[in-house]
């Protein structure tokens, strides 16, 4: 699921009333605070349960024996994405940086062959250290070697993607999905060093905040959405 500008507002808002209360909130009150009716506002929230960033919990109502009613609380995916205090310059990092990121790895790439990007990745890979940066150079090369694969392969792996809610897995998923293809397919040319670039990847993953991994993981599914439409 995408997290357009409308989903977005709609978290903003109960993420806000959930900090104002520290209970969880009645999609009730996120509709008024947003200012769309109620059943609007369970839809979206619901959306966003489904993508990981609210819990749902019930609660009875008084007086009304037997009923109960939905409430919803920010997961920590949720809270990292609106923290006002940012505590590094990786966590300064945002989605225009990212993208100019990518964008750079894939102008980079564009004209070369499979060996040649493969040689050119591990040459120029940022140092671990910037984990933000190594796993944005990383995806920007997996997503290249996908635009050479096979229609079909694109389509599976695209199918799975789609599939995929959480953040911290599609980027796992998605990583593990195509670099097992790049290694198949290249065979004897493969750099030893490629296989320990993907791995410290999958290493660095879980060290990121979560509004890092949540900035990766919607680019790429935006990155797939159009240059695989």
């Amino acid at each position: 699921m995408r997290l357009t500008k409308r989903r977005i507002e709609f978290l903003h808002h109960l993420v806000e009333l959930y900090k104002a209360s520290e209970e969880p909130v009645h999609y009730a009150k996120v509709a008024e605070s947003v200012g769309v009716s109620k059943w609007t506002a369970y839809d979206v929230l619901k959306e966003l349960e489904s993508a990981g960033f609210l819990d749902r919990s019930y609660a009875m109502k008084d007086r009304e024996t037997g009923r109960s009613v939905v409430l919803y609380a920010p997961t920590q995916a949720a809270i990292e994405m609106f923290r006002p205090i940012r505590q590094s310059l990786s966590v300064l990092a945002d989605m225009n940086l990212v993208r100019e990121q990518v964008s750079h790895v894939m102008e980079a790439l564009e004209r070369r062959s499979v060996q040649e990007a493969q040689t050119r990745i591990i040459q120029v890979a940022p140092p671990l250290e910037h984990k933000l940066e190594f796993c944005t150079w990383m995806l920007g090369g997996l997503i290249h070697y996908m635009q050479r694969m096979d229609r079909s392969v694109q389509r599976t792996v695209i199918e799975v993607m789609k599939g995929i809610q959480k953040p911290e897995l599609l980027l796992t998923m998605f990583v593990g999905t195509v670099s097992g293809v790049v290694i198949r397919s290249l065979a004897e040319q493969l750099d030893p060093q490629l296989s320990r670039l993907v791995q410290q990847y999958h290493e660095c993953i879980p060290t990121l905040s979560q509004e890092e991994v949540w900035m990766l993981a919607e680019f790429v599914r935006q990155k797939l959405e159009a240059a695989f439409q």
